[in-house]
C-alpha cells in the first residue's frame, strides 16, 4: 500500500482517536459536537492531494472568471460569509496581514481568493466587505461568489464543511457552522495543504507556499497532522486572545502517550515472539555470529 493511501489511516490513528478521548474526558463538549468537528477535519484532510475543478466564479465587480486563471502562482482560498461576526473577518484580517508582509511576493509568489458560501452575499456585498481589507485594490486578492451548485462543489473540493443554522424566532437571522481554515492550492490546481484556525502565522504560511512551489509533498503531510491537532487544542479567552485549551491538550497528549506505549509494546511482543520461535526451532538468535 502506498504512503499516499495510508495518509487517511494515519490521520484517523493520530488525530481522531486522541481527540475523541479528549472530548470524552471534557464534559464541556457533547458527543455530537465532537463527532461533527472530527468529521469536518476528516473531510478537510481527504481533500489534500486532489485537484479542484476549473469553476466559473463571479468577482466583486460582477465579472465572471475561471479559477484556473489564478493558478500561475499558488493560491490561498478562504471560504467565508460576510455576516459572520468573528471567525470569518478574523481570518480575512490575518490574510490582509499576510498580504502586507508578503510585499512584492504578494502577486508574484501567491494570490488570495476569498469566496462566500452564503447565497445572500452578492458581488456588491463582497466588494464592500473586501474594501476593508484590500483598500479597494483587488488585483491579487479577489472576493468572489457563484451559483449554489458551483459553491457547494468548490467547498467540497477544498474540504470545507459548512451548515446553515436558522434562529427559531426569525428566519432572517442565521449563521453558518463551518471549519476555520484556509486552503493552499498549488499551480496544478491540487490542494496542497490545509491551514487550520483563524490565527495565520506569516512565517509558517510563507514556508508552506514555498513548499508548494517546490512540490515538497512528503513533509507537508506530517505538518497537516500537527496543524489539525493544533486546531483542536487552541481557543479564544475572554480577551479574544488565541491561547492553548488545556482541557483539550492534556487528554490529547495522554492519548498520544498511550498510542506510543502501545506501539512499543507490540513491537517488543512480536520481536520476542520471533526470538522464542527461532529458539524452539533450534535456530540461533539473529544477533549471534556464526
Amino acid at each position: 500500500m502506498s504512503f499516499r493511501r495510508l495518509t487517511p489511516l494515519v490521520m484517523i490513528l493520530f488525530t481522531l482517536w486522541p481527540s475523541r478521548m479528549a472530548y470524552a474526558m471534557n464534559p464541556g463538549y457533547t458527543t455530537f459536537e465532537s463527532l461533527y468537528t472530527q468529521n469536518m477535519l476528516v473531510r478537510a484532510e481527504e481533500a489534500v492531494g486532489k485537484r479542484i475543478k476549473n469553476h466559473t466564479l463571479v468577482d466583486q465587480d460582477g465579472r465572471p472568471f475561471k479559477l484556473y486563471d489564478l493558478l500561475d502562482t499558488p493560491l490561498l482560498i478562504s471560504m467565508i460569509y460576510t455576516r459572520c461576526d468573528f471567525a470569518c473577518p478574523t481570518i480575512t484580517l490575518h490574510l490582509k496581514r499576510l498580504a502586507t508582509k508578503g510585499g512584492k511576493d504578494f502577486g508574484r509568489k501567491f494570490r488570495i481568493l476569498t469566496v462566500s458560501f452564503d447565497p445572500e452575499d452578492t458581488p456588491q456585498t463582497l466588494k464592500e466587505f473586501g474594501k476593508g481589507f484590500t483598500g479597494g485594490d483587488f488585483t491579487n486578492w479577489i472576493f468572489a461568489t457563484g451559483d449554489r451548485k458551483t459553491i457547494k462543489a468548490l467547498a467540497k473540493e477544498v474540504g470545507l464543511t459548512y451548515e446553515k443554522v436558522v434562529y427559531a424566532n426569525s428566519k432572517e437571522r442565521y449563521e453558518f457552522q463551518h471549519l476555520n481554515l484556509v486552503t493552499l492550492v498549488d499551480q496544478k490546481g491540487v490542494v496542497y495543504k490545509q491551514i487550520y484556525g483563524v490565527d495565520l502565522r506569516p512565517r509558517a504560511v510563507f514556508k508552506y507556499i514555498d513548499m508548494a512551489r517546490e512540490q515538497d509533498r512528503l513533509w507537508v503531510r506530517f505538518l497537516n497532522v500537527i496543524d489539525a491537532m493544533k486546531s483542536l487544542c487552541y481557543t479564544y479567552d475572554a480577551n479574544g486572545k488565541y491561547v492553548p485549551d488545556f482541557s483539550m491538550l492534556v487528554p490529547i497528549f495522554l492519548g498520544f502517550f498511550i498510542q506510543i506505549v502501545g506501539a512499543v509494546f507490540f513491537i517488543y511482543y512480536f520481536k520476542a515472539g520471533g526470538r522464542r520461535k527461532r529458539h524452539s526451532e533450534g535456530q540461533p538468535p539473529l544477533s549471534w555470529k556464526t
